[in-house]
């Protein structure tokens, strides 16, 4: 038998990503517990940057997709290229809370929809130094 939040002893809990960060959030909403578990969730969403707004989400520990993405890329070309690789990449977070969630740092850690980023798709495809040429995909 499952024992009550309240009473179950568990004060915090860790989201290890997107799914398990807003499944985090809607369990603690649903049963009115925002103020007994405090949550950290890892990714920032369109859906999960509602959270720490709420108050069921304490912070978002905010990936670079961009970043992550744009390092992939430029990694592959030197790879088809004969070049050497990073053996590891860093490529960086910002932690997302109530308090700076509206700021300039908070907002553009917060990952947009693939909408709104596929200018920057858009870009690498028609990088002239690709290989097939300008304008095509690789």
């Amino acid at each position: 038998m499952l024992r009550p939040l309240s009473s179950s002893g568990i004060v915090g809990i860790f989201a290890s990503n997107l799914f398990a960060a807003e499944g985090t959030a809607t369990g603690i909403r649903q049963v009115g517990k925002q103020n007994w578990v405090k949550v950290v969730g890892f990714d920032a969403g369109p859906d999960q940057i509602k959270a720490p707004r709420d108050g069921t989400v304490q912070a978002l520990i905010a990936q670079q997709p961009e970043t992550i993405g744009t390092d992939g890329v430029q990694q592959a070309l030197k790879a088809l290229k004969g070049g050497q690789n990073e053996a590891k990449i860093g490529t960086g977070f910002t932690v997302i809370t109530k308090s700076n969630i509206d700021s300039p740092e908070g907002k553009a850690a917060a990952t947009r929809p693939a909408a709104e980023r596929s200018g920057i798709l858009g870009a690498c495809r028609r990088d002239p130094a690709s290989p097939g040429g300008p304008g095509r995909a690789w």
